[in-house]
């Protein structure tokens, strides 16, 4: 048996009489490219291209693929391989250009390394792997597993860039790509020639079994990695396993059952690569792109999910539409690649060394064609499951197994068939992920759209179900839209309509309202289509409470107006007695009390009538509501005291937490901050389980203002900037007025006037923009302390601002009245008249008095600091 040293020496030696590279040389001509350009487009030296030309070198894979990007072929057609057997390429390969080990001599190898280069977002798990086999004891079976082109083979190759493994591994590298199909006899002939196994005893070894011995005896105690890529089953991956105790594997698979098989404790999952690192790889592949297109950069990213390939295929094509340097090329491409199928056919040219062993020879390395692979092996009804599973959205998002079953009509072994091909990923207990490039090649080859009927119905009973229980909502909430997109595409009107309805209190209460009004203007759409009277009344009544919880009252108005003339006659008293509440919540935002006490009152009645005590509950609670805002603080506690017992008993867990929270104002108003604070964090609690983010806003503002007055400052602002931030990711101004104009208070009760400044000159100019009169008299009121206050600004402004407040406080906000008389009392004060000041606050603490504000004490002791005395006042 020769030297295996030797052998690699004598190998390099029986090196054929240069031959001129012509290919090479025309393609670079043609272009009218110097060597000297085409060396610094690729990196390289100025003599590498003149020796390559000449034929006395080749280039090295990692240039041979530079040199093929650039110029647009293949290595055939740039006259770097001649056309010869994959076998008869590995014989050949005894070097890697990509690598550059320390003693080149003492390596061996049966692999040209694919020419990929460094993986990026990689350093992780490539330290771990090589700590991992360069122990003692190492771990001496390592298998990655994972999608198919997220990197694996990549990842095996860069392992030998790695000078501790170079270090460790001191006798050599063996490689073998396997495939669907592995060959054992053909590797090991390979490996034999490379271990010194002489031609004539190689021609004796006719079994897998006498290869096994004798590699085994030839590796002996040598320390070596070997690498087995793209292993399908294991018992044809642990053929390979020959070596002696000082050698380690790492096996690559798409399957994790497999590398659990064969590696154990060593399986190693590759996931595929994070947004950041994916675009790094993209600004690689096409420079400029991400800072020219950026939001179209981003989309390509998540439209192939973080594998490397498809964003290297994406790249490589993008490389190639930008050359010319005519943007309208780039924008053409980029359209192009919205497209899955366009995605999923993308290629680009490969040399032979570095194609997968499980595509046949001539077949381009696409996404297609590499799931087309493990596909063809599914058995039919695997297949057909795989297809109908594409109806769900595709990662992050996930569906249930129960959804699974009911959609794709198949078993639960069927799905763990595709788990196990690794084709559907298991993410918890009962739940499971479709990426997005398998989800894109199982929708284009789908042949039926029966499971786009089963999605719809599934949801639809589903939501009907499950409505109130919003963690189970929320999970679901995406594939909730992608049944009511497959029910508008397929015309089923009444599905989607039901399923929007369904959807709405969830959407309601998570502040979706954007998205909640989208389906309800389909859904009245469809209504209006089918001439469906109680379903569009049902769709108006939703369009008014969203328009409502966004603030838009008039818009809320015409709405809820507009079914009341198509009530004309109706029988439906739930209906009406809900257009009703929502009539006199409506007029309540609008401070039309009168109005406001009318529509509830006849909703109260309703309710009363037919014993329905959720919806008694609402109107009272509404009521009370008005109540308070009026200054009416007794009234306001009888309806909700009323309420609350009948809330309790019901399931109605938002309509608690907007009880309590109006119970808690009413305490707040009479100065009762123990119990406000009390009746707050129970609705908080509440409102945190179930995500309830509009009443989360208004409790969480509330808290800040209450914290604030009680000088609790550092924890009020937690609350008001969480408050805030609430409000803006819900788009809701009116709420967003309310927390600037809190904290716009806060910093002033800190004398910090700048801050404050800048906080109620924000929260005005939002609320003139709005409609709510109640709201503006409380910035208003803020803007004219601060102008009151602060030394530098004007009086005058702060006059102007509580004169303001009391006339729109004039429609009956006596609360706000009041503080505009103590507002106008104080500038008076400040301008020398005594005596209209001490008259001012005299009217002010009368109504405080009358409605029992806590205010009250504020302005009785301030009345006590003026020099005039009440029988001057007449």
């Amino acid at each position: 048996m020769e030297d295996a040293k030797a052998r690699v020496k004598s190998t390099k030696k029986r090196s054929e009489k240069a031959m001129p590279n012509q290919q090479l040389k025309e393609a670079r001509q043609m272009r009218g490219w110097s060597q000297q350009y085409v060396a610094d487009q690729i990196g390289a030296d100025y003599y590498y291209l003149s020796r390559w030309e000449r034929g006395t070198t080749s280039p090295s894979p990692y240039y041979r693929q530079k040199l093929c990007e650039l110029f647009g072929k293949n290595a055939y057609e740039l006259g770097f391989l001649q056309e010869k057997s994959v076998e008869e390429e590995f014989e050949g390969a005894v070097e890697s250009g990509t690598l550059q080990p320390t003693r080149t001599e003492d390596m061996l190898y049966s692999f040209v390394l694919p020419a990929t280069g460094e993986p990026l977002g990689r350093d992780e798990i490539l330290a771990s792997l090589t700590a991992q086999l360069c122990l003692e004891p190492a771990q001496r079976m390592v298998a990655l597993y994972g999608l198919p082109g997220v990197g694996k083979t990549t990842l095996a190759a860069a392992l030998f860039t790695q000078s501790r493994i170079l270090d460790h591994f001191s006798d050599g590298f063996l490689w073998a790509s396997v495939g669907t199909q592995p060959n054992p006899l053909a590797v090991f002939s390979r490996w034999g020639r490379l271990l010194g196994i002489s031609d004539a005893e190689a021609a004796r070894l006719t079994s897998i079994e006498a290869w096994s011995q004798t590699l085994h005896l030839a590796i002996g105690s040598r320390r070596m990695l070997i690498v087995i890529d793209d292993v399908w089953r294991s018992e044809g991956a642990l053929v390979f396993k020959i070596a002696g105790a000082h050698c380690a594997y790492v096996f690559t698979t798409r399957f994790s059952t497999v590398a659990i098989q064969i590696a154990g404790t060593g399986a190693v999952a590759v996931p595929e690569l994070p947004e950041s690192v994916s675009l790094s790889l993209l600004e690689r592949l096409v420079p400029g792109l991400v800072a020219c297109e950026p939001q179209a950069a981003h989309n390509l990213i998540r439209s192939v999910g973080g594998l490397p390939l498809a964003l290297t295929l994406v790249g490589k094509y993008l490389q190639v539409e930008m050359h010319s340097g005519q943007p309208r090329r780039l924008f053409t491409a980029l359209a192009r690649l919205h497209t899955a199928e366009e995605r999923l056919r993308l290629s680009a040219p490969q040399a032979l060394y570095e194609r997968s062993p499980s595509l046949s020879r001539n077949e381009p390395i696409t996404l297609q064609s590499i799931l087309a692979v493990s596909d063809q092996l599914l058995p039919a009804k695997a297949q057909e499951a795989l297809r109908a599973l594409a109806v769900f959205p595709a990662k992050p998002d996930t569906f249930s197994e129960e959804a699974a079953l009911e959609v794709s009509h198949t078993s639960t072994g069927t799905l763990d068939v595709l788990s196990d091909m690794g084709l559907i990923e298991s993410v918890g207990i009962g739940r499971y992920t479709l990426h997005q490039v398998i989800a894109d090649y199982a929708r284009v080859h789908q042949r039926t759209q029966v499971p786009y009927y089963r999605l719809v119905a599934y949801f639809i009973q589903f939501v009907t179900v499950q409505e109130t229980d919003y963690e189970l909502m929320e999970l679901e909430s995406n594939n909730i839209l992608a049944a009511l997109e497959a029910a508008a595409t397929l015309g089923l009107h009444a599905d989607f309509i039901t399923l929007t309805h369904a959807s709405m209190r969830f959407w309601v209460e998570r502040g979706l309202y954007a998205l909640a009004m989208t389906y309800l203007e389909k859904a009245r759409e469809f209504a209006e289509l089918e001439q469906d009277t109680p379903t569009l009344l049902r769709t108006l009544l939703h369009l008014g409470n969203v328009a409502l919880k966004q603030g838009k009252y008039d818009q809320a108005s015409q709405q809820l107006q507009q079914g009341l003339v198509l009530m004309q006659g109706d029988e439906d008293w739930e209906l009406t007695c809900d257009v009703q509440i929502l009539l006199g919540r409506t007029a309540l935002f609008q401070c039309q009390y009168q109005s406001a006490d009318a529509y509830l009152q006849q909703g109260v009645l309703l309710a009363r009538q037919h014993g329905d005590t959720q919806r008694l509950g609402a109107a009272l609670r509404s009521l009370g509501a008005g109540a308070n805002e009026q200054g009416q603080y007794a009234l306001a506690t009888t309806y909700f005291k009323e309420s609350l017992d009948l809330v309790r008993q019901g399931q109605d867990v938002a309509l608690l937490i907007e009880l309590l929270s109006g119970m808690g104002q009413n305490a707040s108003y009479q100065g009762d901050y123990a119990q406000a604070e009390a009746y707050w964090q129970e609705a908080l609690v509440l409102a945190r389980k179930i995500g309830y983010r509009h009443a989360l806003s208004i409790l969480l503002g509330n808290l800040g203002a209450t914290g604030m007055e009680q000088g609790r400052y550092a924890q009020a602002e937690a609350y008001l900037r969480e408050a805030l931030a609430n409000s803006r990711q819900m788009e809701n101004r009116e709420f967003a007025c309310s927390d600037l104009g809190n904290l716009g208070a806060l910093f002033l009760e800190q004398e910090d006037y700048s801050q404050a400044h800048r906080y109620l000159q924000e929260a005005l100019d939002l609320t003139r923009q709005t409609k709510n009169t109640w709201l503006l008299c409380g910035v208003l009121n803020y803007w004219g302390e601060l102008h009151l206050r602060c030394p530098d600004l004007d009086i005058s402004v702060a006059e102007a601002a509580f004169r303001e407040v009391y006339e729109l406080a004039s429609v009956g906000l006596q609360e706000y009245k009041a503080e505009a008389l103590f507002g106008l009392g104080r500038v008076a004060l400040l301008q020398g008249n005594v005596y209209d000041a001490c008259k001012l606050g005299q009217e002010s603490l009368a109504i405080l008095d009358v409605i029992g504000n806590r205010t009250r004490t504020k302005v009785a002791q301030w009345l006590k600091t003026l020099p005039v005395q009440e029988t001057e006042i007449e």
